[in-house]
């Protein structure tokens, strides 16, 4: 089993897990993002009409399974703060938007294009079996990774300047 598979078996297993949480159960979960990661909560609480309940929960199911990836690979996290989602919300809405300008809007192109095509594409696949994949998800989804990334490097930058 290759390092692809390791990853895309994680990613397989969070979702699985999260799946089969009650709904209390998934509140605790949420709620001890919300927590820790309050900006982003706030920003994808504040989705909720852009998307059917089925698609906002797994929204919140993708923060939650992304941030666990990374903790899972021993990758510590900063808070998200405002100012970086409004950063990679305004670069990924501009990217989008020219995809779709040169008529490159497809789900081919947004995973080529996603700031970690391989989680992207895992996560995505998740959306893919519940048969919820769009152009809006995708983006959102990959806002989710971005920040996860930049909140990963802060707290590296961090780590390096107390060391």
């Amino acid at each position: 089993m290759n390092n692809i598979d390791i990853q895309k078996g994680i990613v397989d297993a969070l979702f699985s897990e999260l799946n089969s949480v009650d709904a209390p159960g998934l509140g605790k979960r949420i709620s001890s993002l919300m927590d820790e990661q309050p900006h982003l909560m706030g920003f994808l609480f504040n989705l909720d009409d852009d998307f059917s309940e089925d698609e906002h929960t797994f929204i919140l199911k993708c923060a939650i399974v992304i941030r666990d990836v990374f903790i899972s690979a021993g990758i510590p996290l900063d808070v998200i703060e405002n100012a970086s989602i409004e950063q990679i919300v305004e670069d990924r809405v501009e990217l989008y938007n020219r995809l779709e300008t040169e008529g490159r809007s497809d789900a081919e192109t947004w995973e080529l294009e996603a700031f970690s095509p391989v989680l992207f594409s895992f996560v995505m696949n998740q959306y893919q079996e519940l048969g919820l994949q769009n152009q809006q998800q995708a983006l959102i989804v990959d806002v989710i990774v971005g920040l996860y990334e930049e909140a990963a490097a802060s707290q590296q930058h961090k780590n390096d300047k107390n060391a």
